[in-house]
This record gives structure tokens, C-alpha cells and sequence, in this order.
């Protein structure tokens, strides 16, 4: 847990936080509060009942990209830069999940954490495939259709995520 922390005007005043329950946004900035020196934070359960947020608060973050879920008891909070811009990586504890950074790259222009494979395979992309369906094939990032109409298009990235979060 941190001793100081900030969170930065630029996500207080934007539109989509404004719009946030005041559950989700006191539970942001706990979690804000709780996470090590590159942004994760492994004990949620203990954060929102601090925060008095409900477990559905933290879907709500992620799906408005303020969190990620890496795995089912850890998280990255998006954000993490834009909000800690003077935090001096010199000072303070290591932080014991560097390797999971792997998968993300810092957008230094937003700020923020973002999915390295999101990005690199949006355009390779065309369709949501249904969970646990047999109906599709893929090969070679073409879609062929078997007895399936039409297939969905994903537009934009976050379509994209929440087909992925539908796959899994």
C-alpha cells in the first residue's frame, strides 16, 4: 500500500468516470491507493470491502478500461501512470508482478497500460465467435462459416474486448 498517491484531473473530470456509480469511483480510488509501484493490486476482496463498493463495481472498471483483470486475484490499474506521474521508481517497494507486464505496452501520449495483443490483433479480426461454439473455423485469420448466416463484425476495440471476455 502506498503512503501517497494522486489521481490526476485528467480521469476526475472525464466523462466517462464522471458517469460512474459513486460506489465505482470510491472503489477506483482505493484501488488506486492499494496498488504496488507499476500499478497491480492483489487483494480486491479487501479493497471493496474498505470501499463499501459492491464485486460488480470492478466489472464496471474494466469495462470502462480504468482496470484489467490478469489473472483471478490480480489486476492492473490502467491508468497507473497518468495518475502517478512523479512516483520515482527508486523509491518505494519493488513490485513482485513486473512479469505480467509482458502483455501490456505503456502509451506514454494517454498515460495508460494498454493490451499489447488487443492492439496488435484488432485488425486481424473479423468476427465474434459464439462460447463453446463448434460452428466456426479459422484459419489463417479468415473465417469460414459453416451453417452460419452472417457473422458479427467487430468495428472497434471495444467490441473486441468484450467478445474476448465472451471466450473465455
Amino acid at each position: 500500500m502506498a503512503k501517497v498517491r494522486c489521481i490526476s484531473s485528467d480521469i476526475l473530470e472525464n466523462d466517462n468516470f464522471t458517469s460512474l456509480p459513486m460506489s465505482a469511483k470510491m472503489l477506483y480510488v482505493y484501488i488506486n491507493n492499494e496498488t504496488d509501484n507499476l500499478g497491480f493490486i492483489d487483494n480486491m476482496d479487501i479493497v471493496v470491502a474498505k470501499s463499501k463498493s459492491k464485486r460488480k463495481d470492478i466489472d464496471l472498471l474494466i469495462q470502462r478500461e480504468f482496470l484489467y483483470q490478469i489473472k483471478d486475484w490480480l489486476y492492473l490499474e490502467a491508468h497507473f501512470r497518468l495518475n502517478n506521474k512523479n512516483l520515482r521508481p527508486e523509491r518505494g517497494a519493488k513490485s513482485r508482478f513486473g512479469k505480467y507486464l509482458d502483455g501490456f505496452e505503456l502509451d506514454e501520449e494517454r498515460g495508460m497500460y494498454l493490451p499489447t495483443k488487443c492492439r496488435q490483433n484488432a485488425d486481424n479480426l473479423t468476427t465474434i465467435q459464439p462460447k463453446n461454439s463448434e460452428q466456426y473455423k479459422v484459419k489463417e485469420n479468415k473465417v469460414i462459416e459453416n451453417n452460419i448466416k452472417e457473422s458479427k463484425r467487430i468495428e472497434d476495440i471495444d467490441t473486441l474486448k468484450r467478445a474476448l471476455r465472451g471466450m473465455m
